[in-house]
């Protein structure tokens, strides 16, 4: 299975060619003679990029901003990922059916959380019937994908789930509850909580998104050293920064936000978010 951190900007354009590619070959071999062959490079894969771009950030990085989403992404990539399936011309990991099935986990989530993702994106027959059609418990697939695992991994894990949280649907399709899958997702250390940075235009000076860890403690000026800045991000790989906005900042932007707070002895520890929260801009400063 195709890991988060293979996925760039590199893959995004090879799997744009070979898609391009794949659909010129059959149009320039079947259109007759008074057709002038095409290229990938003469057609642009432009608009496919932009797609994998603009779904990796909503259903990998959980990132949710106003205008992010097509009225036709949900259908393109869907359409996308059944061709990556069905043909074996596509050479390496299947970006496609990755993106598909963390896409559809992430908005069942968003919409068990009562997000409105519709009026967020101002599609609202994207998303106002996405319950009815789909329902919200998550396919085995749709969790492996948010939480970075292999389905088979997955199902591994989920043989200790309680009764009825794992059960199989009329069509056959082994499902999990949402409500389960949330809490369970907080546990995976590479799954990346829903960032809802929408509506925050003219809001900025009272309300403000922040990161929270597993034992429920927010990101605030509480984790400020002694002697000044914040610490954040990957073990390792830490900076440190002066204010507290640059600080959030780096870890809105960072795809699973860590950042060191002090513990109830006052040591300072590595902590990574489970889910952000929108709260007062008072609670945390």
């Amino acid at each position: 299975m195709l890991k988060h951190e293979s996925i760039n900007n590199t893959l995004f354009v090879e799997t744009a060619n070979q898609y391009m590619d794949f659909i010129l070959k059959f149009l320039n071999e079947y259109s007759g003679d008074t057709f002038e062959s095409l290229t990938s490079s003469e057609v642009g894969t432009d608009g496919l990029i932009r797609l994998f771009e603009r779904l990796f950030e909503l259903g990998v990085k959980g990132k949710i901003l106003e205008g992010e989403m097509l009225p036709s992404d949900l259908e393109d990539i869907a359409m996308l990922a059944k061709m990556e399936r069905l043909t074996a011309s596509f050479e390496g990991e299947a970006l496609c059916s990755l993106l598909d099935e963390a896409l559809n986990g992430r908005i069942k989530l968003c919409l068990y959380d009562n997000l409105p993702l519709g009026k967020i994106y101002d599609l609202p027959e994207q998303f106002d019937h996405f319950e009815n059609i789909a329902g919200l418990d998550l396919t085995i697939n749709e969790l492996a994908a948010l939480a970075n695992m292999a389905p088979r991994s997955v199902r591994n894990d989920l043989l200790s789930a309680p009764k009825g949280k794992v059960y199989k649907s009329e069509s056959g399709n082994q499902l999990v509850d949402v409500a389960f899958c949330q809490e369970w997702l907080k546990s995976r250390k590479d799954y990346k909580p829903t960032k809802n940075l929408s509506g925050m235009s003219g809001l900025h000076n009272e309300y403000v998104n922040v990161p929270v860890a597993t034992d429920g403690t927010m990101f605030s000026s509480m984790c400020e050293y002694k002697r000044g800045g914040y610490t954040i991000g990957e073990k390792g790989d830490e900076i440190k920064v002066h204010s507290f906005e640059e600080a959030l900042h780096y870890l809105t932007s960072m795809p699973h936000a860590k950042w060191r707070r002090p513990n109830s002895v006052g040591n300072y520890g590595l902590v990574s978010a489970v889910e952000w929260r929108r709260v007062k801009r008072s609670e945390v400063i």
